[in-house]
């Protein structure tokens, strides 16, 4: 599997976003539960990663993988094994390439 070392630029700022599938029932007197939904309810969405100098090392890598095979990040203590969620957005003003990850669990 093939890892993905680029670090993002700091402007716009990149983010993490933590989700967790739940599963909720409610019942007629208020009450209700929840629950995880399944053993990898957690997961994480890197978003706003953004490349200049690396953009076509990025934009080729993206090419190889598209939306559905899945690869390694390890970036800045952060290791996953993700898939790109969006296609790339470049920029038509400034050398920028955006790009969005999901965490997967196989």
């Amino acid at each position: 599997m093939e890892v993905f070392r680029w670090c993002p630029l700091r402007d716009p700022e990149p983010e993490i976003e933590y989700d967790e599938a739940v599963k909720e029932v409610s019942f007629g007197d208020g009450y209700e539960q929840v629950s995880p939904d399944g053993l990898n309810a957690k997961r994480r969405t890197f978003k706003n990663f953004t490349y200049s100098e690396d953009a076509d090392q990025v934009l080729a890598f993206f090419m190889r993988h598209g939306k559905s095979k899945a690869f390694l990040l390890d970036i800045k203590g952060h290791k996953a094994t993700v898939r790109f969620s969006e296609a790339p957005k470049e920029s038509l003003t400034t050398e920028k390439l955006t790009i969005e990850m999901k965490e997967v669990f196989r």
